[in-house]
């Protein structure tokens, strides 16, 4: 196949308004953003979904809603995203234990973490640690005080 130069140059004059016209066409298919978190106002899940929220309101969405859908420990949020159009308008904030470790403990649960959601960002990350008082039995220096008795 051999491309002349006319049809090549209008080609090149065609991307910037092929490109424009779909970037029209994203901006208008995303009025309004929903975040869904399974717990309630006020806690670390909600927090992080109202910063993201800030961030995606200029340009991925007009307006970003943060929606709150509490119960049976976030996976009545799960259900409800699992039944919305997967058209990018509504994102789900959930930790990793209701994908990783729930099906391995229930049963029974009404969503597949694989086939029925897609992971698109890690959110944030926690560091947990475990740090004893210095009293504690087993320390050295619990060996020079007594315990006090409860009552």
């Amino acid at each position: 196949m051999t491309l002349d130069r006319r049809a090549l140059m209008r080609a090149i004059a065609a991307t910037p308004l092929a490109s424009a016209a779909l970037h029209a066409r994203a901006q208008a298919a995303f009025e309004t953003v929903k975040i869904i978190t399974g717990f309630p106002p006020g806690g670390t899940s909600d927090t992080i979904c109202r910063r993201v929220a800030a961030k995606l309101a200029p340009g991925y969405g007009k307006s970003v809603v943060v929606e709150n859908r509490t119960g049976a420990g976030g996976q009545i949020a799960i259900q409800g995203v699992k039944s919305m159009a997967p058209d990018g308008t509504t994102l789900l904030q959930t930790p990793m234990s209701m994908l990783g470790i729930y099906p391995h403990i229930y049963r029974k649960l009404s969503y597949d973490p694989v086939a029925d959601l897609t992971p698109v960002s890690l959110g944030c990350t926690f560091d947990f640690g475990f740090a004893p008082p210095t009293a504690w039995p087993g320390s050295r220096r619990c060996c020079s005080r007594r315990w006090p008795t409860p009552g």
